[in-house]
């Protein structure tokens, strides 16, 4: 229980909230992907407190969906950004890579863009969201 207690503090502080007030509250702690288990090392703890405080909300919504097999690599290859939604996502992508640009050359509006059925495409298999609150959205990539 001690790992535990030191994890939810350590989350805590990360997030900058008081760890008194909030280590025992249950929803932070699920909010927060706090260590569920009571079998982390305290290397590993401390790693995951510093990938917190580091990466933020992000890391701990990558954190609660994909486990504690995780590492810095895996988040830091997945992670793309956080986004309105995954509509925004693609456009953002499409605005990147400059195929906003060609259409624009094209003479073609992006109001014709179905930014709905391009997203549905990419996220079948390509991308992860996790869709956190109002026009916060976080995207992974699957590969």
């Amino acid at each position: 229980m001690v790992h535990s207690k030191t994890a939810r503090s350590a989350i805590a502080q990360s997030q900058g909230y008081d760890p008194r007030e909030l280590v025992w509250c249950p929803k932070f702690i699920k909010k927060s992907a706090a260590i569920s288990g009571e079998h982390e090392s305290i290397e590993r703890i401390a790693e995951l407190a510093e990938l917190l405080k580091e990466h933020g909300k992000a890391f701990a919504v990558y954190y609660q969906h994909y486990g504690s097999d995780t590492s810095a690599e895996d988040f830091q290859d997945c992670y793309m950004g956080q986004y309105q939604d995954e509509e925004d996502f693609v456009y953002q992508m499409w605005d990147e890579c400059g195929r906003l640009k060609q259409l624009e050359e094209l003479n073609i509006n992006e109001s014709y863009i179905d930014w709905s059925a391009i997203a549905r495409d990419w996220f079948i298999d390509s991308y992860h969201s996790v869709e956190v609150g109002y026009h916060e959205t976080y995207v992974f990539s699957r590969h």
